[in-house]
Formats: structure tokens, C-alpha cells, sequence
């Protein structure tokens, strides 16, 4: 007579992650600081000497690693957000009708839980910010899934911006009636040399500011 009524909802497991075996790779000074965030919805974090922590870390670090020169810094919020749903998938398929003709059919996949997501803020040592952001589009219902579709799209997105800094030098060297045909290498060198150049000046700034301070 005392039992309860309605469905008994049975107690969250901790999330857990399979996690590939890697050669460990030897520990180096990153040029970039890396902040990581985590929340569950059972209030809980993955704390500082975690397996899966380490594990998400790594695979931010190696998809930023071509670019990493261009970096200053990056702020990553990985979250679990419950009963989030994913959008309707469809799906395209060509199917042979008894005439012989060719029909094109949509399917559409039930809703797909996404309870894992990331929001990823890469910010650039020329002051520009490549963030990768969309839980409709990234949210996975694992956190590998989660962790995979950040690192490519992040990987994307820096190839991107680099693609665009070096039309945008290539165009103002053509404005300015330079030679254009630059191999990518030339290009790198460029960006280097602009970013350096870029902290030389921030630099002196705050060198200055703290003289400023010390006359006062």
C-alpha cells in the first residue's frame, strides 16, 4: 500500500568514456594557455588528474597543433546537458521503381538525444577569437562522439581563419603592387612576423604602463 506511484527513476552512474590507448607523449611547453571547464548535471567536475580530463585536453592540443603559433590562449566548456535533443536528421536514398525509373526517398530519423556538448573559444595572438559553438549541430549523445565532432571542427575552423589571414595579406600586398606569388611557408613566416610584431607592441605597452605607475 506504500508504494511509490509512477515510474522509479534509478540513480545516474557516472559518465564514463573509453579512452584509445596512446604512447604517452613527452610533456612540453605549450605556446598557448588552455583552460578547461566541466559540468555535469549532477553537479559534478572532472577533476585536474582525471583519465578523461587529460584525454579531452589532448585531443584539443592535437587539433590545434598546425596552428598553434597563431594562438594566445584557449577557454573550453564541456557540458551534459539533460533531455537536450539533437534536430531531426534526413536521410537521401535512391530507389529502383519496377519501371525501371530512378525515385529519390527522404527518411527522417527519429529526434537523437545530445547530451554532450563543447564550447570552444580560441582566442588569436593578432586579437581575433575562432569559437566553436552550435549545440543544435554538435551536441553527442557520448562524450567521445562529443569530443571527436569539437576536435574536427576546431581543427576546420583554425584551417579557416588561417586561409583567410593569408588572403588578406596576399590583398593588401596586391594593393599595394607587392609580389603576390608567396608559397605557403613565405605566407607562415608573414603571419609570424605580423604576430611577433603585434606582441613586441603589447609588450612595450605594458612596460610603459608600469613605468607610468612607478613615476606617479
Amino acid at each position: 500500500g506504500n508504494l511509490p506511484k509512477g515510474p522509479v527513476e534509478e540513480p545516474r552512474e557516472e559518465p564514463v568514456v573509453e579512452i584509445e590507448e596512446t604512447e604517452p607523449e613527452p610533456d612540453r611547453r605549450l605556446p598557448y594557455n588552455i583552460n578547461l571547464d566541466t559540468h555535469f548535471t549532477n553537479g559534478k567536475h572532472l577533476k585536474e588528474d582525471t583519465a578523461t580530463r587529460k584525454w579531452i585536453t589532448d585531443k584539443i592540443i592535437h587539433a590545434l597543433e598546425r596552428e598553434e603559433g597563431l594562438i594566445r590562449e584557449v577557454d573550453a566548456r564541456f557540458e551534459e546537458n539533460e533531455n537536450f535533443h539533437v534536430g531531426k536528421a534526413t536521410h537521401i536514398k535512391l530507389e529502383q521503381t519496377p519501371d525501371g525509373q530512378v525515385d529519390v526517398v527522404k527518411e527522417t530519423s527519429a529526434r537523437a538525444m545530445g547530451n554532450y556538448q563543447f564550447k570552444v573559444v580560441v582566442k588569436l595572438k593578432n586579437h581575433r577569437e575562432v569559437i566553436y559553438t552550435n549545440p543544435e549541430k554538435h551536441a553527442a549523445p557520448t562524450i567521445s562522439e562529443a569530443t571527436d565532432l569539437m576536435a574536427d571542427g576546431l581543427k576546420r575552423l583554425l584551417r579557416d581563419e588561417k586561409e583567410r589571414t593569408i588572403d588578406k595579406n596576399r590583398k593588401a600586398k596586391n594593393d599595394a603592387g607587392m609580389d603576390v606569388d608567396m608559397t605557403l611557408e613565405e605566407d607562415d613566416a608573414v603571419i609570424a612576423q605580423e604576430q611577433a610584431a603585434t606582441e613586441d607592441r603589447r609588450a612595450e605597452e605594458e612596460y610603459q604602463a608600469i613605468e607610468d605607475k612607478l613615476q606617479k
